[in-house]
């Protein structure tokens, strides 16, 4: 069973949101980590467990828990499309043409490579998890400016 103090997990210093990634590449992730996460967001809108152990790794994968104040900024991956598998909770996703997606829990949503999106939980909290091939690069990530919106 994997804990958030657990050996087989280590917080990422180095991420702009509390994120913790896996240290061993067979874990077994068990449902009571949502409600580990869901403790974390009585301090933070947003906290995510890498499933993936290294950045170099050609599935990425990340469990996710945010708040409905959390908001993630219009943005796209030039190359790489993007799998969201809600696992509680509600999530809005509004793409640049203004259309706005409503994906609840059991659902799967695609988003396009090169498909500016937001998101925000419509509901108090959402857990999802997102899938995206990798290696990670972030230059494959474009945030829309203000301007351009």
């Amino acid at each position: 069973e994997l804990k958030m103090d657990s050996p087989n997990l280590k917080k990422d210093k180095n991420a702009k949101t509390l994120s913790f990634h896996i240290t061993n590449n067979t874990t077994l992730i068990k449902r009571s980590i949502y409600s580990r996460l869901k403790e974390y967001l009585s301090d933070y809108t947003m906290v995510r467990v890498s499933i993936h152990s290294e950045s170099s790794e050609l599935t990425q994968s990340m469990l996710i828990a945010i708040t409905d104040k959390a908001i993630i900024k219009q943005h796209k991956n030039i190359s790489k499309d993007k799998i969201y598998h809600i696992v509680e909770g509600i999530v809005e996703f509004n793409l640049h043409n203004n259309k706005t997606i409503l994906v609840h829990e059991n659902e799967i949503f695609k988003l396009g490579k090169d498909t500016f999106s937001s998101m925000k939980s419509i509901s108090n909290v959402a857990i999802y998890n997102e899938i995206i091939s990798g290696p990670f690069d972030q230059n494959d990530t474009i945030y829309l400016k203000e301007s351009q919106k």
